[in-house]
């Protein structure tokens, strides 16, 4: 099928996302409310810390108003969640629907296209809580935020495609997780999420321009935060990149699709 195989079955993607996001806040007093509160309570806690306690300033303008730095950071943070909610949770994907997995008919290649949407879904909640914030701060939502779509949906792919890789692999090695873990924190720590590329020393720096999740954060904070269109001749490549990494892991996993049943 055209479009991985997924486009007959977008109506079970629509239910599995809304059912994902139901099930995060299942139980909860404020149910579905934590979507924006979560977000909120996290930018009021780094306006406080950075900006107030240590006075932490963003090279640039806007990165040394009140608040700025906090600004910036948060929104390194919702594009690297994407990426991370998703990868965290493809090892044990498989194996935590394992029911579903166990009927010859369920597309299981829905599910991590599934993860990566319910994140999708909650970063655009977090976008809210970032334009809220511009506005109360007297800051102009520049034009170009209209443009995130575009960073978001690359990074998004990139996600999906390390996810059909992880999800497969999980069900054979089940220690993949643990590893996945330790990863994922480093890659954190070295996307340029809480201290400017610019600032990094040569040695590292040439890896960190390589690194795509943090290309992305980079032009995240360029179209939403400065009125900057993406620079694509530095960022260009990483789209492609995206791509051909979702289609291979999609083609790995429905490979590797036949033999989970006798694992499982």
């Amino acid at each position: 099928m055209n479009r991985f195989g997924l486009c007959a079955h977008r109506q079970l993607i629509g239910q599995l996302v809304r059912r994902e996001i139901s099930q995060r806040y299942r139980g909860s007093a404020l149910g579905m409310l934590w979507s924006l509160l979560q977000p909120i309570l996290l930018l009021v806690v780094y306006t406080l810390v950075f900006s107030l306690v240590f006075q932490a300033r963003w090279p640039g303008d806007f990165g040394e108003t009140t608040g700025g730095y906090a600004l910036v950071i948060f929104v390194g943070l919702i594009t690297f969640t994407i990426f991370s909610e998703t990868v965290l949770s493809a090892p044990t994907l498989i194996l935590a629907n394992r029911n579903l997995a166990k009927r010859s008919l369920f597309p299981l290649e829905v599910l991590p296209l599934v993860k990566v949407l319910s994140a999708l879904v909650q970063a655009t909640f977090s976008l809210g809580v970032l334009l809220l914030f511009l506005i109360l701060m007297g800051i102009a939502i520049p034009w170009t935020a209209f443009l995130i779509p575009l960073v978001w949906f690359a990074m998004g792919l990139l996600a999906l495609g390390v996810a059909y890789f992880l999800s497969a692999g999980g069900v054979y090695l089940r220690d993949l997780d643990q590893v996945v873990g330790v990863i994922v924190t480093a890659l954190f720590f070295g996307s340029a999420i809480f201290y400017p590329i610019a600032q990094v020393p040569n040695a590292g720096r040439d890896w960190i321009e390589r690194n795509p999740t943090a290309v992305l954060i980079e032009e995240a904070r360029r179209v939403l935060l400065y009125g900057e269109f993406p620079l694509w001749t530095e960022s260009g490549w990483v789209l492609p990149l995206a791509l051909l990494f979702s289609w291979t892991g999609y083609m790995w996993f429905m490979k590797r699709k036949r033999g989970f049943s006798d694992v499982l």
